[in-house]
């Protein structure tokens, strides 16, 4: 079954996006109404208990009117500074993960893609 398909038109485009940034490859889960969740590998900084994890996130059927929001590492990852209130031990999907909440609160699909998002979580995953 061709996945892309399945996918709204700008899920798709969303997608082809991070799949030129990572080299290592993005996984995609439609979710059966147009949007997808997408997992993606980023580099984590070094007050994490390891080098690098997948992050997951849900991009919605309608973006991108709508940014995606929250993002899932791993549970079993750890920090060794302070937890900061971003960040929280979750039940996702059946999984123990940690929720980042980090929200692009001035959104504009105009303006905003998915790319850029990505690379603020990873810039502030990484401080």
């Amino acid at each position: 079954m061709n996945t892309v398909v399945a996918l709204s038109p700008g899920v798709a485009e969303a997608v082809q996006e991070l799949e030129g940034f990572s080299s290592e490859g993005v996984g995609l889960e439609p979710d059966g109404s147009g949007g997808a969740y997408v997992t993606i590998p980023i580099e984590l900084g070094p007050s994490w208990s390891a080098g690098a994890a997948p992050l997951t996130f849900h991009l919605p059927f309608n973006y991108p009117a709508a940014s995606p929001y929250p993002y899932y590492l791993p549970g079993n990852l750890n920090l060794a500074d302070p937890w900061p209130p971003a960040l929280q031990r979750i039940q996702w999907r059946n999984q123990n993960v940690i929720q980042v909440s980090l929200r692009h609160n001035n959104w504009d699909p105009h303006r905003d893609r998915v790319l850029g998002c990505i690379l603020q979580v990873k810039e502030w995953l990484q401080r």
